[in-house]
């Protein structure tokens, strides 16, 4: 018998990476259509398994996708170490050119990593007082356009 405490599960949700949305491609391995679940195998030879969204797809609409190569959007959670723990698929469609794109994933280019990155680069501390009061501003609609464009050019 399993003894979990409530001080482990905590301890597990705080560890535990957050889901994120993601597009993968990879092969639609294997379906139990009783349990709306399938088998996922992604390029790095790692398989994943997954579940159907009930509600958005059914098990019909991708039992003929089986075995071939596909492009899953949906929900990835994770392991605490990063890995692939379990795909909630939103959308199989099967796999077409430029899909290559979504054959690999890295845990550590996740997108929650990115926005977090993302966010203390753009965003300052003190951008409310930065920004009060100074727009709008005194430039009239062609000052501002040649300094978008000067911009432009500088970036």
């Amino acid at each position: 018998m399993y003894k979990t405490s409530a001080a482990q599960i905590q301890k597990s949700k705080k560890t535990s990476p957050v889901p994120q949305a993601v597009v993968m491609s990879g092969i639609l391995a294997a379906l139990e259509p009783s349990k709306k679940r399938f088998q996922f195998n992604i390029k790095k030879g790692e398989n994943i398994l997954g579940k159907i969204a009930e509600d958005i797809l059914s098990i019909n609409q991708i039992r003929k996708l089986q075995g071939q190569h596909v492009t899953i959007k949906g929900m990835l959670y994770l392991k605490a170490s990063g890995k692939p723990r379990f795909l909630e698929a939103e959308m199989i469609t099967a796999w077409q050119e430029g899909d290559e794109i979504f054959e690999t994933w890295d845990a550590s280019s996740s997108t929650s990593q990115f926005h977090v990155e993302g966010q203390s680069a753009l965003v300052s501390p003190n951008l409310g007082t930065e920004i009060w009061g100074k727009w709008p501003g005194e430039e009239s609609i062609e000052q501002l356009l040649d300094m978008l464009k000067s911009s432009e050019m500088a970036g």
